[in-house]
Order: structure tokens, then C-alpha cells, then sequence
């Protein structure tokens, strides 16, 4: 069934098509994207997780789609390359629903094609929010087994300090 009321093309936004390939000898990078790739992640999952009275047209919602598949689909390159023990729920749900929904793609007309857009968005979103939070305690780990400072370890001498000071 296809939902004419949005001005659909009545094409399923999920064709072979518009999937990226994923060749052996163009495979997706495994190390977590820079800062750039990052911030066009965001700009797109924020753009299709936009409030449903500005639901974008149906050719960009397709447009959308195909680039949201391509970054979760990096994205997804680098949390596999994480062992699974230090997978968090959130990103243990998102790898579940991402194959769940790249094997399926979304039913028929607008409308399943938005929700399934929006979808991918929320995957992104919890992979860079993983990867980031990794990220984040691995440059606060690697400080600390090399002795360098971190906000942390300066906060915690700061402390130790103050409370010498007040006895």
C-alpha cells in the first residue's frame, strides 16, 4: 500500500540501488571517523529525526536514507572491531536493530519510509555516542598509565590540596 498522502513516489527507499556496496577492496574504515565525518553524521541524523510537521519530501528522505546507511554502515565497521564483552546495551540493541533493518528495509509508501529513515538516524546517533564515550575514556586511561595530567587526575589533586589546607 502506498501512502499518497505526502506526495510519495510510491518507491520503496530501501532498493539494491541505493544501498552502498560493500566490496572487499572497499571496505569500511575501522577506526572512529573524524571530527568532519562526524559533524555530517550528526547534520544528517538530526535532519531526519527532525519533528514529523517538517518531514522533508520524499526524495530527500531516500537521499537521506542511502547516506545514513552509508555512515552506519562505517559506523558499524568499528564497533565489530570492539570485543563484544565491552559493548555497551545501548550498542548491543543497535547492532541488533541495525541488521534487523538493513535485511528487512522499511515496508511500503512514505511513511515507512520516514520511520525507517528516522531509525537509521537513532542507530547512528547510538554508535557515535558509544564510539565518542570510548573515545573519551581511553584518552582518560592512556593519560594515566603514561602519568600525564587529565581534568581527573587535576581535579583529584586540587581536592587532596584544598582539603590539606583546611585541617
Amino acid at each position: 500500500m502506498t501512502d499518497d498522502r505526502t506526495g510519495g513516489t510510491g518507491e520503496n527507499a530501501h532498493t539494491t540501488r541505493s544501498t552502498p556496496a560493500v566490496h572487499p577492496t572497499n571496505t569500511p574504515p575501522t577506526t572512529f571517523p573524524s571530527a568532519p565525518d562526524r559533524d555530517v553524521i550528526s547534520l544528517d541524523a538530526d535532519r531526519a529525526l527532525a519533528p514529523h510537521r517538517m518531514m522533508p519530501p520524499p526524495a530527500e528522505i531516500a537521499d537521506l536514507t542511502v547516506r545514513l546507511i552509508g555512515h552506519g554502515a562505517r559506523l558499524v565497521a568499528v564497533v565489530e572491531t570492539i570485543p563484544e564483552s565491552e559493548h555497551s546495551v545501548r550498542a548491543k540493541g543497535a547492532l541488533k536493530d541495525w541488521y534487523d533493518l538493513t535485511d528487512g528495509g522499511p515496508g511500503e509508501g512514505a511513511m515507512a519510509n520516514w520511520v525507517h529513515m528516522r531509525a537509521m538516524a537513532r542507530m547512528c546517533r547510538t554508535f557515535m555516542d558509544y564510539l565518542r564515550d570510548r573515545e573519551r575514556d581511553g584518552d582518560r586511561d592512556r593519560d594515566r598509565d603514561r602519568g600525564r595530567r587529565s581534568p581527573d587526575r587535576d581535579r583529584d589533586r586540587d581536592r587532596e590540596r584544598d582539603g590539606r589546607r583546611r585541617t
